[in-house]
């Protein structure tokens, strides 16, 4: 009996020392694969990994190419509390991902560096308009314009360029919401007006107005605008209370200012019907008006009406000035056609513009933007205004008897009426074929130079030198068996100014340049004629611009 019962023990003491041994490798198993220093390395490796993919979203990185990434993430967190967890395997895994999404921004370089490009175009363009509107604060905008671009002139990775495009983007949008912010303070301005026409004194709320126009020339972001046009119209529905026996003069005045807007969108041949209903009501809702309340309602109802009234004016003052554009160039062209052939072009002149036109929400033909469409409206139409002020000063100073290597007057009206004083800027003059840089309203250098035949003329407006590249080969794009195909071509120098493929570069096979070298004439080594749309130097004139001209700044041919 005695030795059954040792055996039960022995089986029982290898049992426990089995489920031990077990336990012990459990233990060091959950030391290494749970909770422990590692799972602190796995969260700080996945929150670097986070913090990166939601970068990559800010800076424009296609969702695509982040998708696979995000799931690979999820898969390894979902695997969490297992019993084959790794802590280490999850950490190395979250450090892979980190560098491949590092790289896929790599890749997209090309991407980010257009969207820069694209988001400072919007930026000057709605900037020019509002030069153009007379906004003194627009000066503060050309500043942080200025650094813009410099930042872009020495961005380098990904990360520097999207910055830059977040940047431009929000001074953007601010400026976008600086028109209706404009509209309250005018408004505001008005009511003041009229109520000391009135013999009411406005003391308190001058203040307030001074106060309101300080806020609104400092204001750099879109939502300081929304909250100061929120401001004012408290202010003025204050000024309704505080005044109620003035309140005549003041809805009076705010109806004015209404009507005069709806004459203004009649006048860009925009529907007005339903505008001036709106303004009968209010009519004679304020003829009838006798408490306080009645007036705070007509005040707040004029205010709705001129926020929906924003997208039919700027679309009818988009059409209104590409008529005026259309108009001036069909006049220009009845006197010579060659004086205004590139604006008159269907692909480069009127044409792009008229592809704008129906297309607000895309930089070109055939890229869509992200902006809305009163936004669309609004940069479309500092496109054209930009056209039509680079026409008319080409007309001013096609007579011009200045030298061609002196400042011309036409260039500092340009480079004004722009807002791209400042810095550094090439203006190409069409019909001179000249180009003159100048630093800071100073002339620096010039050069005589020959831009696009009559066939394939260079884009009017403004550019900017988007790269710079050297010892590169073009290669031609016209279809074999055109007149007008080119061959491949080496450059020594080059600068890309149009997104489009237009480049200054060196045309060292020409024989001449300047007045007329665009025109044919004898230079069978150029097709006897001007460029294919690209801006052609001298050699030697050409390496020296290459050396001297900074990416990202402006380029203006008028």
């Amino acid at each position: 009996m005695e030795g059954p019962r040792g055996s039960r023990d022995t089986r029982r003491g290898a049992l426990g020392l089995l489920a031990l041994a077990l336990l012990v490798t459990c233990m060091a198993t959950l030391s290494a694969c749970g909770p422990g220093g590692n799972q602190a390395l796995a969260r700080q490796d996945r929150a670097r990994l986070d913090a990166e993919i939601q970068r990559a979203q800010t800076i424009g990185i296609p969702a695509a190419q982040i998708t696979s990434i995000q799931t690979r993430e999820t898969q390894i967190a979902a695997g969490q509390g297992s019993w084959t967890y790794s802590y280490d395997n999850a950490a190395t895994s979250y450090t892979q991902l980190y560098h491949q999404l590092l790289g896929i921004e790599d890749q997209n370089l090309p991407v980010i560096r257009q969207r820069a490009i694209d988001n400072l175009n919007a930026f000057t363009s709605l900037l020019s308009t509002r030069h153009s509107q007379g906004f003194i604060e627009a000066e503060a905008y050309q500043v942080r314009l200025n650094q813009a671009m410099q930042q872009y002139n020495t961005a380098k990775t990904a990360e520097d360029f999207a910055q830059v495009a977040v940047f431009a983007q929000s001074q953007t949008q601010a400026l976008e919401a600086m028109w209706p912010a404009y509209q309250d303070l005018t408004q505001f301005q008005r009511s003041l007006a009229a109520l000391r026409g009135a013999g009411v004194g406005v003391g308190a709320a001058q203040a307030e107005y001074e106060q309101d126009l300080t806020e609104f020339r400092s204001a750099a972001s879109p939502d300081r605008y929304t909250h100061l046009q929120l401001v004012i119209q408290g202010q003025i529905m204050q000024l309704v209370a505080d005044q109620a026996e003035s309140m005549p003069y003041v809805g009076a005045t705010m109806l004015q200012s209404f009507q005069d807007q709806i004459a203004l969108l009649r006048q860009y041949g925009e529907d007005t019907s339903a505008f001036q209903h709106a303004y009968n009501g209010y009519a004679s809702a304020l003829a009838h008006a006798k408490t306080l309340a009645d007036y705070v309602t007509i005040a707040q109802d004029v205010n709705s009406e001129e926020a929906r009234m924003a997208l039919p004016f700027w679309h009818g003052k988009m059409h209104y000035d590409f008529n005026q554009l259309k108009k001036l160039i069909a006049t220009i062209a009845t006197i010579n056609p060659l004086l205004d052939y590139e604006y008159a072009n269907a692909d480069r002149g009127i044409g792009d513009v008229a592809c704008q036109v129906a297309d607000p929400l895309s930089w070109n033909c055939n890229e869509a933007g992200d902006n809305d469409l009163l936004t669309g409206y609004q940069d479309v139409d500092g496109r054209i205004t930009t056209l039509e002020m680079c026409l008319r000063l080409m007309m001013d100073n096609l007579h011009d008897p200045t030298a061609p290597w002196l400042p011309h007057q036409t260039d500092f009206e340009l480079m004004r009426g722009l807002g791209i004083f400042q810095g550094q800027v090439t203006v190409v003059s069409l019909r001179e074929q000249t180009a003159r840089v100048y630093e800071n309203g100073k002339l620096v250098y010039w050069s005589y130079i020959t831009t696009g035949r009559f066939e394939r003329p260079s884009p009017p407006g403004l550019h900017w030198a988007i790269y710079k590249a050297q010892n590169i080969v073009f290669t031609p794009s016209e279809p074999v068996g055109s007149p007008l195909r080119g061959y491949v071509t080496p450059i020594h120098f080059a600068v890309l100014y149009n997104a489009g493929g237009y480049f200054l570069h060196d045309g060292w096979w020409r024989l001449g340049f300047g007045p007329g070298s665009n025109f044919p004439h004898f230079d069978p080594a150029a097709f006897n004629g001007g460029s294919h749309g690209c801006i052609n130097f001298p050699l030697q004139n050409m390496a020296y611009y290459y050396s001297i001209v900074q990416q990202g700044s402006p380029v203006v041919l008028y």
